[in-house]
């Protein structure tokens, strides 16, 4: 299942602390902790709860600013106006429980209140849910949010190109999928990170989590467009509840990319566009335009 959300600021102008990721944990966490007692028992009966009895198999992505934003290095803050999207995941497959959580969401508060700064307040005004998508046993990925995978206490990160971090993803992937289907999974399945993507661009991020206060501490994550070739099940797992750890504070989203097939060109010439279905990509250049879709879809294995 996913949602798409639609939040609405109390003040149209607003800033936010450029690490978002916690405060909207924060939020999804109060709505579910104030959920209906039929919710928390199914939560608890498939096993989708910590062992503080808190359900926590969900995933979200990065916010999708509706209009312009400037970001402030120095200040670590984004600046914008009007309302922003962010897309909900979770592998549920039971109608009553995701009618139930779309009206849970509707009319709900999302609060930033980071350290020192104003809060910033939002309210849910629409959740929407996603057409379901067919998956292939080879499917590609660009990802809505950084994604992390690590050792103990943040004692070691795993980072794209160690030689590990495929199997780590791999190993999580799996223990997923065998809580989600209550079997263990016995198919093939392989992981790539888009080699293209690497070459020209910064593949890691630090993200600061409970910024300024005496817990604050720091993600060392990675982010890469990637193929995954598993049976349409595993897919399904990926794409709703995110690859790597510490997927319900937003890290791990994925966005599952079109077929080459499905790109449509017309009239290639200086001034015309191509269009990727759900893509975001535009060029307005012929030679940008197929350089674009080179890099975009050249993933994983030559």
């Amino acid at each position: 299942m996913r949602l798409t959300l639609t939040l609405e600021p109390k003040n149209n102008d607003f800033t936010l602390p450029l690490n978002y990721q916690y405060y909207l944990y924060i939020s999804f966490f109060i709505i579910f902790d104030n959920a209906k007692e039929e919710f928390k028992e199914w939560a608890t009966k498939n096993k989708y709860t910590n062992r503080n009895g808190r359900y926590y198999l969900y995933n979200f992505s990065n916010i999708h600013f509706m209009n312009d934003k400037v970001i402030d290095i120095s200040t670590a803050t984004i600046t914008s106006s009007g309302n922003i999207e962010l897309t909900f995941s979770a592998p549920i497959f039971d109608k009553e429980i995701k009618d139930y959580l779309i009206e849970l969401f509707k009319g709900n508060d999302i609060h930033f209140y980071p350290a020192k700064r104003e809060n910033q307040e939002f309210i849910i005004t629409d959740v929407v849910e996603q057409d379901e998508v067919e998956f292939e046993e080879i499917s590609k990925y660009r990802m809505t949010s950084s994604s992390c995978y690590f050792t103990g206490n943040y004692g070691h990160f795993y980072k794209i190109g160690d030689g590990t971090l495929e199997k780590k993803l791999i190993y999580d992937l799996k223990i997923k999928y065998e809580l989600v289907y209550k079997k263990e999974y016995d198919g093939e399945i392989n992981l790539f990170f888009d080699e293209e993507y690497q070459k020209v661009r910064k593949v890691t991020k630090l993200i600061t989590m409970k910024e300024n206060t005496e817990k604050e501490y720091k993600i060392r994550s990675f982010y890469c467009p990637l193929t995954i070739e598993a049976s349409p099940e595993m897919q399904y797992i990926a794409y709703t509840c995110g690859i790597g750890m510490k997927n319900k504070f937003g890290f791990g989203s994925l966005k599952l990319l079109p077929k080459v097939e499905e790109i449509e060109v017309q009239n290639i010439d200086s001034s015309q566009q191509i269009e990727v279905q759900n893509s975001e990509t535009t060029q307005t250049n012929e030679d940008g335009i197929l350089s674009k879709v080179k890099n975009l879809f050249k993933f994983g294995k030559n």
